[in-house]
C-alpha cells in the first residue's frame, strides 16, 4: 500500500519520502560544464567536474581516478545537498523534541 514500506530504513528511504513529498518539485541544483564540487564517492567526498547535464542527471568525473558517472542533481551525495538534509533533520529533530 505503500511505497516506502519496499524500502529499508535508513539514508534512501528517508531520501524517498521526502523525493516524494517535494514532487513534482524536487531539490535540483543548476549545473553546468566545467563545473567543480565534491561529491561522495565510496563514503568519501572527493573532487569532481561537471562533464554533462541531461534533465534531471549530469555527468560528472572525480579528478583522483577519472572515474565518470552519472548522478541527479538532486542526490545526498553532493556535498551541499548532504548539508542541507543535515540542516533539514537537525530542525525537525529541534521542532519534534519542542513539541513534546
Amino acid at each position: 500500500e505503500d511505497v516506502l514500506d519496499d524500502i529499508p530504513d535508513g539514508a534512501h528511504k528517508c531520501f524517498v519520502r521526502q523525493y516524494l513529498k517535494d514532487w513534482p518539485y524536487p531539490h535540483l541544483n543548476k549545473y553546468r560544464a566545467g563545473q567543480s564540487f565534491n561529491v561522495e564517492l565510496n563514503g568519501v567526498m572527493q573532487m569532481c567536474e561537471v562533464v554533462a547535464v541531461d534533465c534531471s542527471l549530469m555527468q560528472v568525473v572525480f579528478q583522483e581516478n577519472q572515474r565518470r558517472e552519472w548522478i541527479f542533481r538532486g542526490s545526498m551525495r553532493l556535498e551541499h545537498i548532504a548539508r542541507l538534509w543535515e540542516e533539514r533533520n537537525k530542525q525537525e529533530s529541534k521542532d519534534d523534541s519542542d513539541s513534546d
